[in-house]
């Protein structure tokens, strides 16, 4: 069965996102319907990386195509991460994807979980374990996945 991973494209991604802007700067209102950021330190690097991806120009990439992040995937990412308080997740790594989508993923050891967030707004997760789909942990949801990933 493919994975979310291997089903989107996305450009490669190296090492972990870093905001570009100062972190003053980061309490702006450009997060959509977010009201609050209390919470995981995650959480504010994500929904700039989020941010940073919807408010940016299109980029074109040979082979690929368009990549950006439409209004509705970005905002249903936010939803989505929003009520996770969980402090000792790492922080995730957020890309593009083909067709206006974003795919998010935390990795711990020889675990991962994809998020994929598409246009229509539709979530999608998924938990491998050392790159096999865990269809069953998949279904179970977001904090369950999380526990696993975070036991390790």
């Amino acid at each position: 069965m493919a994975t979310l991973a291997s089903t989107l494209t996305f450009p490669e991604v190296v090492g972990h996102y870093k905001p570009i802007r100062p972190v003053n700067v980061l309490f702006k209102s450009n997060w959509g319907n977010t009201v609050s950021l209390d919470g995981p330190s995650w959480r504010i690097v994500a929904f700039s990386a989020i941010a940073d991806l919807e408010n940016r120009e299109p980029k074109v990439v040979p082979g690929l195509g368009e990549l950006a992040a439409s209004k509705r995937a970005a905002d249903s990412l936010r939803a989505y991460l929003l009520p996770i308080n969980e402090s000792s997740l790492p922080f995730p790594r957020i890309v593009p994807a083909t067709g206006g989508a974003i795919l998010l993923v935390w990795s711990s050891g020889d675990r991962s979980l994809e998020i994929a967030s598409f246009p229509d707004g539709e979530i999608v997760l998924e938990a491998l374990d050392h790159g096999v789909l865990n269809e069953e942990l998949s279904e179970k949801g977001l904090n369950h996945a999380i526990g696993w990933l975070i036991r390790g």
